[in-house]
């Protein structure tokens, strides 16, 4: 966890990777009780990861990303597959009610996602125009609402700066509402 991620929802549920013996898969129960496992945002970087750190050992530490399966194995176990750690992971929740819970955020926390790469895509393409000759890094920070103990993202802003073709210094602010789904509405 760097200083410029924010915890967005936390759980507790005992940790297990994949193994592979033999070529017989099997699961290798990572935490010997159950562990937190947290949903950060990082705002510099817009990406959600989730993580579970516990006496400085790292059990999860995986990025959502838009192409990530999340998989209901029965009504206490789940897993998805984190490619770019070559890594599965399992949890095993207490109960059906803390799984829909974690499967309901992990769902939403990836359809952010999506809308964060799609949003990126959009400036970026805006960036791209005949007119701009010279972009700089745009600021870009992402505003929440509290609700109970979780934390939402409401809207994002970023500001572009970037010299026209004339040579004069522009800028523009952005304000992209991300949509909250009706359980999250006050």
């Amino acid at each position: 966890m760097n200083s410029g991620e924010q915890p967005l929802f936390s759980c507790r549920a005992h940790v297990f990777h994949m193994g592979d013996q033999e070529s017989k898969k099997h699961w290798i129960q990572i935490s010997k009780t159950a562990a937190v496992v947290h949903f950060y945002y990082d705002n510099a970087r817009a990406t959600y990861r989730i993580i579970s750190v516990e006496d400085s050992k790292a059990f999860v530490n995986s990025t959502v990303t838009t192409s990530m399966v999340f998989t209901k194995t029965s009504q206490k176990f789940c897993q998805w597959s984190d490619v770019s750690a070559n890594i599965v992971y399992g949890l095993g929740f207490s109960g059906k009610k803390e799984l829909n819970q974690f499967h309901d955020y992990f769902e939403e926390v990836k359809l952010l996602t999506r809308k964060h790469s799609k949003f990126k895509q959009e400036i970026n393409g805006a960036m791209d125009n005949d007119t701009v000759k010279k972009k700089q890094v745009p600021h870009q920070s992402t505003h929440y609402v509290t609700q109970g103990h979780q934390v939402f993202p409401l809207y994002q802003s970023v500001q572009v700066i970037y010299k026209t073709s004339d040579g004069d210094l522009s800028s523009v602010l952005l304000l992209v509402f991300l949509e909250m789904s009706p359980k999250h509405i006050f």
